[in-house]
């Protein structure tokens, strides 16, 4: 089921239906059944994997808080572990297996495990609440649906963002009902998503699908276009999930955090990584890198723990070497950034810019293609001249068209905080007021009727 589709449109009526009728004292239980019936949607199976992970984290909370230093430590590591336990058979077994293998040279069963969706995320979620009851941050959660709802609550429980308890269960303790402002925003907030995902991302898997398919048949424009094309996908993509996600919740009364601030205007690659995927960005940085000591160790060290914090964030999106590489190409970047900045030299702002995206447009091949082969073959076509040039003379066209209806989209997004209740709100909201919310919305019903595809594709996250 996805935000997309004419399914969840029911399921959401009828949970909208449900809170409407029982007494809110309930609502909470209402949104715990829902949210796991969405997630029994996807496989009923793992019903009760998303269950024992919620449960595991519940009790070493409890356990954290209740006994001394040195027992705290154990059962954080206790919960940790089982989380990384978790993920490592599930994402990982058939890596390390057929990795194994190939370096004892001997043959392998390929196991046939099916990974979880969104298995990444709410494991990566348990853990963080973990570290910061023990930090002391939060209080641990006494109440077990409290919690369950935090873990599996629905619009962010497939493909983030990435919540943290401090965020969210304080949200649980404010009285869950009806507030006109937060469905107005909330019913906003997702419509962007829907257009970025529905008439600009999936039109361009039209294109990019068949061209990173078959790389080695096409010439380096068409190769240079679907490139671009996939930069502007996979951010339509995610982005346009992350959007709608943000806008049921917010029209349940819950704030989830910001996920991207337009990260391809970034000027460095520190600075993309300050736009993109904030929620895991940020969560590399506080559980992982500040941990392994950050920058206040030796200056060799802050390279390493750079290194060692992107490899591991590339291997988080997949078992596989694509996004080793893909993960060390940004550690390698983060650290020459680095460099050059302690050197004391600035790049004029539009070459940043520049330079910046062109690295960033040359990563995502290795997170597109299907294997390091592939991605390889994809590399070297880049710079080929053999090669159909086939499909540009209608994608061209597309393409430029929906660049443009991104720009506007984002023109038309004002960055503002919003006082809501005793709540600060710091999200996209249009301006009414502006004559380019007229012009945005007539381009907006001209991809609807030019650039709408006759169907929807899986968001691309939902993979991790």
């Amino acid at each position: 089921m996805i935000f997309s589709s004419i399914d969840f449109l029911l399921f959401f009526i009828g949970l909208i239906a449900a809170l409407w009728l029982v007494p809110k004292g309930l609502h909470s239980w209402v949104l715990l059944i829902f949210s796991y019936g969405f997630y029994a949607v996807w496989d009923v199976r793992f019903l009760l994997l998303l269950g024992f992970v919620s449960l595991v984290g519940y009790g070493c909370g409890l356990a954290i808080e209740q006994n001394n230093h040195q027992r705290k430590t154990t059962w954080l590591w206790l919960g940790i572990v089982s989380m990384l336990l978790v993920l490592a058979y599930f994402k990982y077994a058939n890596f390390f297996i057929e990795n194994a293998a190939t370096l004892l040279g001997i043959s392998s069963e390929h196991l046939n495990i099916v990974l979880p969706v969104g298995l990444s995320f709410f494991t990566f979620q348990v853990i963080s609440y973990l570290v910061d009851v023990w930090r002391g941050d939060i209080r641990a959660c006494t109440s077990k649906k409290e919690f369950f709802l935090y873990v599996a609550f629905f619009p962010q429980l497939v493909a983030g963002p990435i919540v943290r308890a401090t965020d969210f269960l304080p949200q649980l303790q404010k009285h869950l009902g009806v507030n006109w402002d937060y469905i107005y925003l909330g019913a906003q907030i997702f419509t962007l998503g829907f257009i970025q995902k529905v008439f600009i991302a999936d039109r361009l898997a039209m294109f990019c699908d068949p061209v990173f398919a078959s790389s080695s048949l096409f010439d380096a424009m068409t190769l240079w276009l679907g490139l671009l094309a996939y930069a502007v996908q996979i951010f339509c993509d995610f982005s346009g999930y992350s959007h709608m996600a943000i806008g049921i919740a917010l029209v349940l009364g819950f704030k989830l955090p910001e996920n991207f601030r337009m990260p391809y205007l970034s000027t460095s690659v520190a600075e993309f990584w300050h736009r993109w995927h904030i929620s895991l960005s940020s969560w590399l940085r506080d559980y992982l890198y500040i941990p392994l000591g950050g920058s206040r160790v030796a200056p060799s060290m802050i390279y390493v723990n750079l290194m060692i914090t992107m490899l591991l964030g590339g291997l988080w999106h997949g078992a596989s070497w694509n996004f080793v590489l893909w993960g060390g190409m940004h550690g390698l970047a983060l650290c020459a950034h680095r460099i050059w900045k302690q050197m004391g030299f600035e790049l004029p702002v539009l070459f940043g810019w520049g330079l910046t995206f062109l690295f960033v447009l040359l990563t995502w091949v290795p997170f597109r293609c299907a294997d390091f082969g592939q991605s390889m073959v994809y590399f070297s076509g880049l710079l080929s001249t053999q090669g159909v040039r086939d499909g540009i003379h209608w994608i061209m066209p597309q393409v430029v068209g929906l660049l443009l209806l991104v720009v506007l989209i984002h023109l038309m997004m004002a960055v503002k905080s919003h006082r809501i209740g005793d709540w600060h709100v710091s999200l996209p909201i249009l301006e009414k007021e502006k004559i380019l919310h007229i012009v945005v919305w007539f381009w907006l019903v001209m991809a609807l009727l030019v650039w709408s595809p006759t169907h929807s594709s899986p968001f691309i996250y939902f993979q991790f």
